[in-house]
């Protein structure tokens, strides 16, 4: 009865270090440090936002809770990718194209317009640069965050179109 009794605990202690171990190699998966950046960044604006609110202690003009709007949607999309179906994956394709296009092109085209400089000027790109470090400089985060998770859809997108291409032209 003992022997049984020991090899049900190692059986068991066995299951618990795979499950540990699943768990952890979980954790080092892109898509999960994706999601994590993501939150990490929403934390940090949630709280940025409520400080500033708590130093005003005066009715406002501006509510900047639109500031948390890009923040829900790298969250969002980088939840898209953690479900892992390509159906996710082409959704959160164009929120991310949308972050990129909303502050890359949109804020690039802005300053060199309110400049008068060509869009493709390297005036027009240094004017842009100084103006989201100095203004903006959470916006680099999040230009980040939309061009790695529109990068990784992209790259599986593509693995997994081939893999089916692949597939169906080499059988009979």
């Amino acid at each position: 009865m003992p022997i049984e009794t020991k090899s049900l605990a190692k059986s068991d202690m066995s299951q618990q270090s795979t499950r540990i171990g699943s768990y952890l190699r979980s954790l080092i998966d892109v898509r999960a440090i994706i999601l994590g950046l993501a939150l990490l960044h929403l934390v940090v604006t949630t709280v940025w936002l409520a400080r500033w609110y708590q130093a005003l202690n005066t009715p406002v003009d501006v509510y900047p809770d639109s500031f948390l709007i890009v923040p829900l949607l790298l969250v969002f999309a980088s939840l898209l990718l953690l479900i892992g179906r390509s159906w996710a994956r082409l959704v959160a394709l164009p929120i991310s194209g949308w972050v990129l296009y909303r502050l890359g092109y949109g804020g690039l085209s802005a300053a060199a317009a309110a400049h008068d400089r060509s869009l493709f000027a390297a005036a027009s790109l240094r004017l842009w640069l100084t103006e989201k470090y100095i203004g903006q400089p959470q916006e680099f985060l999040q230009l980040a965050l939309a061009f790695i998770i529109l990068f990784y859809v992209l790259v599986v997108q593509a693995r997994q179109w081939r893999g089916r291409s692949i597939k169906t032209t080499s059988t009979p």
